[in-house]
């Protein structure tokens, strides 16, 4: 969820992750927001701290949108 001034109300992101396929942009550790969707779509990777990385990114993205 993500909060603002006083004027907007809150936003709720859904975040979901998948397998990786082999679409640029969309490879292991990699994710994507939709805005429109409020969604972020993360694909797994086998390391976390990439997962991490990636939810981090993208939310920060998100928080700027909004």
């Amino acid at each position: 969820m993500i909060c603002g001034i006083s004027e907007h109300p809150c936003v709720t992101y859904i975040v979901s992750y998948h397998q990786p396929t082999n679409k640029p942009g969309d490879r292991a550790g990699e994710a994507y927001t939709d805005y429109e969707a409020k969604t972020i779509a993360i694909a797994f990777s086998k390391d976390p701290v990439k997962d991490v990385q990636a939810l981090a990114h993208e939310t920060y993205h998100a928080v700027l949108w909004e």
